[in-house]
């Protein structure tokens, strides 16, 4: 991957859109004050590339004044890779989730999409394109500040897993796991197939057995499908005998239907005619009392005239009633108000005489409340004074505290560096203990592993010999058996020649080829079973040495875990003494602990402002009793402006309208 363009937008440091060329760079250095945005050009890489960063999350990579603003940050990086030039463009505002753009250089100035419907997918086109994830990229091509010593500090599985990702190797796993599964397949259908040789061979086996249960079955299913007509025969004739039941079932139904149909019309003619009966009995006793009726109807008839004769006469009341009734009403109104005009002139003569009697009281609460008012207001200027004092005490107290706070932050620093100290150096013997121990350790494991190495050795020549006596073993069988049948030839061998090397075969000469060859045979014997003992004992030690070579994995992770906790005991030992020789903060420890026992002049200054404080608290209190004043005098001035008004307005016309109502009233005009 070689960068070609970076742009950055809202991102970290960098507020305003800027751009960074990379053409023509080689080796470059950047340099500037801290805080300046150096960090964040790398930041900016592996954002737009992997997500991630030296931010906790996403919504820390915005700009804070952007990030307020509801703006967007914004990552554009172009690299070449390949012979082709990308772009991703990944873009993040606050509170909201990452959106990821890939492109490719179609031609110079457009750009073709390679982005996927989900970012996740889209993000793992890149890595896939890379070769790389953010792992491997942060301990092969770029070192995180204070993190370049990240490779070495990761486990060795970790390490192995990186390296086989940088190099490719990972591939030949791929390249195994699908050749273990192509196995396991043709495992599987070489075991379906031979389950159905298996079962196409037995059914082989038992066909002679199955062509005489076919042929019997055969001859049951004829015997069976003879009886099968006759029952077939037997049902349809009893089919047509239960048709012929079920329709004589079912005209027997329908005549119990209309047999029940009849009776009911039957009672209900009945029920008719009891009804008609009592109709007529009620007629009857009307017509029997025909004269009582006529007498009562012309009774009737009477009363009726009457009503209607007294019925005008009310109606000609009511209409005069009527008539007569808004009269009254306009009577009752006249009077009612001029009676409420005559209650409400002797209310107004009581209230004004009741306002004369309080004029006075009015008048020396008046005084005495402008007189409370001018000691309130000379108090709250006492008080004012009070406060400028109190805010001039509480400035000092502020600084004071202010720089006894700083006095105390330094101090907690050097106190709990002074606390470091002292658990460096409790630390240090441990330490030391702990780089001895290991160092012990590791030459016991080295010394094992020597002790490993030559009985590895041991175990090859031992496996050599094994092999060539294993090797060995049937020739001498063989040989042993080829003399057996040679002297049992020449001991059949009577007279004549020698079976074996065609010569005249004499007494001497057979006993002297037998005891040769028994004498041979002997040896061989001998040898074979010299030998049967050596391999046994081989394999005796053999299996020992394996049983004792299988440790050299468990020693070898021995001797890393142990040259893993000499070097960190050493570094840790490395960093105490460098820490205890750096450290001189003793004296302005004990100086800062003398400053901060000494509270003399904080506490004064405390005593004066609480004091202060209690005279100033009663400001509120005269403030509210000055209002409270301001509004009493406020009432009884308008109190008594009142008065005046309402005693001359009735004195310029109450009295006259008052006697004129009374008069009016009693007249009864």
């Amino acid at each position: 991957m070689i960068p070609q363009r970076l742009e950055l937008t809202n991102f970290l440091s960098y507020r305003q859109t800027a751009v960074l060329n990379f053409d023509g760079i080689h080796l470059a250095c950047i340099s500037g004050a801290n805080g300046a945005g150096k960090s964040s050009l790398l930041d900016a890489i592996t954002w737009a590339l992997f997500g991630q960063s030296r931010s906790r999350s996403d919504d820390d990579v915005v700009h804070r004044v952007a990030a307020g603003l509801g703006q967007t940050a914004e990552v554009r990086f172009e690299f070449d890779l390949e012979g082709a030039t990308y772009r991703v463009i990944r873009t993040k505002q606050a509170g909201r989730s990452v959106k990821l753009e890939f492109q490719i250089a179609a031609e110079p100035g457009k750009w073709k999409p390679l982005s996927e419907s989900k970012v996740r997918e889209t993000q793992a086109a890149i890595e896939n394109l890379l070769r790389m994830n953010y792992d491997t990229f942060t301990n092969a091509s770029f070192l995180l500040q204070g993190k370049a010593d990240e490779f070495t500090t990761k486990t060795a599985g970790r390490r192995k897993e990186i390296l086989a990702d940088l190099l490719g190797v990972n591939r030949w796993d791929i390249y195994k796991e699908r050749a273990g599964q192509r196995r396991k397949e043709a495992e599987n259908d070489l075991l379906l197939l031979d389950g159905r040789v298996g079962d196409i061979e037995l059914e082989l086996t038992e066909e002679e057995e199955r062509q005489s249960a076919l042929a019997a079955a055969k001859g049951e299913l004829q015997i069976i499908a003879d009886q099968r007509a006759v029952q077939e025969k037997l049902l349809e004739q009893l089919r047509r005998v239960e048709t012929a039941v079920k329709q004589q079932k079912q005209l027997i139904h329908n005549l119990a239907n209309n047999i029940a149909r009849a009776g009911q019309t039957l009672n209900g003619r009945k029920q008719t005619l009891s009804q008609r009966e009592k109709e007529r009995a009620a007629h009857q006793s009307l017509l029997d009392q025909e004269e009582a009726i006529a007498a009562a109807f012309a009774a009737w008839q009477t009363a009726e005239a009457a009503v209607q004769e007294w019925q005008g006469k009310a109606d000609q009341f009511n209409q005069l009633q009527q008539a007569r009734r808004p009269h009254e009403l306009t009577l009752e109104r006249e009077r009612s108000r001029l009676n409420h005009q005559l209650a409400d002139l002797h209310k107004q003569s009581a209230q004004v005489t009741t306002m004369l009697g309080k004029k006075e009281t009015v008048i020396h609460n008046l005084s005495t409340d402008r007189g409370k008012l001018a000691t309130f207001n000379e108090q709250l200027t006492a008080v004012a004074a009070q406060e400028a004092t109190l805010q001039t005490v509480r400035e000092q107290i502020q600084a004071i505290e202010t720089e006894r706070k700083l006095l105390a932050q330094e101090l907690s620093q050097l106190q709990t560096a002074a606390r470091r100290q002292e658990q460096l150096e409790q630390e240090r013997p441990a330490v030391q203990t702990n780089f001895h121990e290991a160092q012990a350790a590791l030459q016991g494991v080295e010394e094992k592993l020597t002790a490993v190495a030559a009985q590895s050795q041991r175990h090859a020549v031992a496996l050599a010999e094994l092999n060539s006596l294993q090797a060995e073993q049937p020739r001498l069988k063989a040989e042993m058996n080829k003399l057996k049948e040679r002297i049992d030839r020449l001991q059949e061998e009577s007279g004549g020649s020698c079976p074996l090397c065609g010569q005249e075969l004499t007494a001497d000469h057979r006993q002297t080829v037998l005891t040769d060859l028994q004498q041979e045979g002997a040896e061989k014997g001998d040898r074979f079973r010299d030998n049967g003992g050596t391999m046994k004992r081989l394999e005796a030690e053999i299996a020992d040495l394996t049983a004792a070579l299988k440790q050299t994995d468990k020693l070898e992770r021995e001797r890393q875990t142990q040259q893993q906790r000499l070097a960190r005991a050493e570094a840790r030992l490395a960093e105490i003494e460098q820490a205890l020789a750096t450290w001189d903060g003793r004296d302005r420890l004990t100086e800062l602990e003398t400053k901060l026992a000494d509270q003399v002049a904080l506490k004064q200054l405390q005593i004066q402002a609480a004091e202060l404080t209690t005279a100033v608290a009663a400001r509120k209190k005269l403030e509210q009793e000055r209002e409270t004043a301001h509004k009493q005098i406020a009432t009884a001035e308008a109190q008594l402006a009142e008065i005046e008004r309402t005693a001359a307005e009735w004195e310029a016309h109450g009295p006259e309208r008052l006697t004129a109502v009374q008069g009016q009233l009693d007249r009864n005009e």
